[in-house]
């Protein structure tokens, strides 16, 4: 039955009309976490970067000889964490577009159970479904580390590696990624 409304809900073509029907379902457990569904809203403000130049004097100059060269890696191509944000979108200010994340932490992007780029109501209803799962052994209600992360603020939507259960928490932190995509500028 899970399933069967769970691909219902994908079938819409409206994410917005998804959402309003997943949403609701949420709202008893909006309590237990302290927090709203402001969906994207980041609790702090976006810090702001600010360059200081620095001075470091050295006694020695050295000169080290490269056998061959090496290419610099293109930072847009490059997902060094795997998570299916490149490392320049996970640099980047804006949240909504992949920023503000880890280039290094495969855990910060809730893109389920298929990445393709965006947090929608799709990954969130497969969430939803596994709802209770563990890690066991042996695994209970379909559990999979794809749908299970903890809370890594300071944001409600950053996430953080897996705790062996499916709870609120992980289905909070994904609702409110809801929307963030890996395709935006660069």
């Amino acid at each position: 039955m899970g399933r069967m409304r769970s691909r219902w809900l994908v079938r819409l073509g409206t994410p917005l009309l998804a959402a309003a029907l997943v949403l609701p379902a949420l709202a008893p457990f909006r309590g237990l976490l302290g927090q709203g569904t402001d969906v994207g809203k980041p609790t702090d403000p976006e810090p702001t970067a600010t360059a200081t130049a620095t001075f470091i004097p050295t006694s020695t100059t050295t000169s080290t000889a490269t056998p061959t060269s090496t290419p610099t890696p293109n930072p847009v191509s490059l997902d060094s964490d795997g998570d299916g944000c490149s490392d320049a979108e996970e640099a980047g200010s804006l949240p909504r577009f992949g920023g503000m994340r880890d280039p290094f932490d495969p855990w910060d992007f809730f893109d389920t159970p298929v990445p393709d780029g965006a947090v929608t109501v799709g990954d969130i209803a497969q969430a939803v479904v596994r709802f209770g799962g563990t890690a066991g052994p042996p695994a209970v209600r379909g559990y999979h580390q794809a749908y299970d992360r903890t809370l890594a603020g300071p944001n409600r939507w950053n996430s953080g590696p897996p705790d062996g259960a499916v709870s609120v928490a992980d289905i909070m932190v994904m609702v409110h990624q809801f929307g963030h995509t890996c395709h935006g500028p660069t």
